[in-house]
């Protein structure tokens, strides 16, 4: 491809494809799902380590972690996380997928992102709460530090957990704040667990302790769901939301 500069003052500008002109543009990244980002690779081998692969090879690996582009519900949608969170048990795997993460998104000229997590999901098969977080945080500051990446870390409660457990998570994550975890975030079952005032004590620990507050809404139950969630837990971000586009007047709040 012949590429040609015009210069503008002292900036040249490169007309080239449009693809190649996106992943040089610096850019912000600020919904992003470690359990969602695993590289196929990467989950083959740790499947494949810890006796999860049933057999599949790469290809059936990289099939199980994609989602359909059409679900016909968030819970079909939520399935798709079910193998990731199973190979992130421990801290070798949540140490190396957080890292991994920062590398790519490295690559396709993300200079800031913000992957948020559900710490309470990684301890199933007995991983200390602490211990899970801190292999989190440090694989993403280690990558950080090497790629130059400016990465902050938001800590999700779900919404079919026991709400005394989220608080218990909650206080600890607020203990990493001088660390780069700097945001709470409620996420999960939206149509199970509709009411986010179940975790209202999880939200005021997070708020207390220095955190940024999010809240995953609207994935069910329409514009309604959006607006309980802003008047519930005051958040400063819907994450999603699209069905607040149903209410003009709600669209506009949000803006």
């Amino acid at each position: 491809m012949v590429v040609r500069c015009r210069t503008i003052g002292l900036v040249a500008v490169e007309r080239s494809d449009p693809i190649t002109l996106f992943a040089r543009m610096p850019k912000a990244e600020l919904h992003l799902h470690l359990d969602g980002s695993l590289r196929p690779a990467t989950a083959f081998e740790l499947a494949r380590q810890r006796g999860l692969d049933d057999g599949m090879d790469l290809a059936g690996i990289t099939a199980r972690l994609q989602a359909p582009a059409q679900t016909a519900s968030q819970a079909e949608l939520l399935q798709a996380f079910e193998l990731p969170i199973a190979l992130l048990q421990d801290e070798e795997a949540l140490y190396r997928v957080a890292y991994e993460l920062i590398e790519d998104v490295a690559q396709d000229g993300t200079r800031y992102v913000e992957v948020r997590w559900g710490p309470l999901l990684h301890v199933m098969s007995g991983l200390d709460l602490t211990a899970g977080i801190t292999a989190v945080v440090a694989g993403t500051n280690d990558a950080s530090s090497a790629t130059g990446v400016v990465a902050r870390l938001i800590a999700v409660a779900i919404r079919s957990h026991p709400p005394d457990a989220n608080t218990v998570m909650a206080r600890v994550a607020a203990g990493f704040r001088d660390r780069g975890l700097t945001g709470f975030d409620l996420a999960g079952p939206e149509e199970a667990f509709p009411d986010p005032l179940a975790h209202a004590r999880s939200f005021e620990i997070a708020r207390e302790g220095g955190l940024g507050i999010t809240i995953h809404a609207g994935e069910w139950g329409g514009a309604d769901q959006v607006r309980r969630s802003l008047e519930a837990v005051d958040p400063s971000r819907i994450a999603h939301g699209a069905r607040a586009a149903d209410d003009a007047s709600l669209m506009a709040e949000l803006a």
